[in-house]
């Protein structure tokens, strides 16, 4: 059986992106489809 699990050194990078993403990114995406600027559709 294969094991599909992240590494340590993944699983750092993705807690380190999904941090970056959160406190830059999401306030800005979240604040234009409030103001109906952005249209995004997921």
């Amino acid at each position: 059986m294969m094991d599909f699990s992240f590494t340590e050194e993944q699983e750092m990078l993705r807690k380190t992106v999904r941090h970056f993403v959160d406190k830059e990114s999401m306030p800005f995406i979240k604040s234009g489809m409030n103001d109906n600027i952005l249209n995004l559709r997921f």
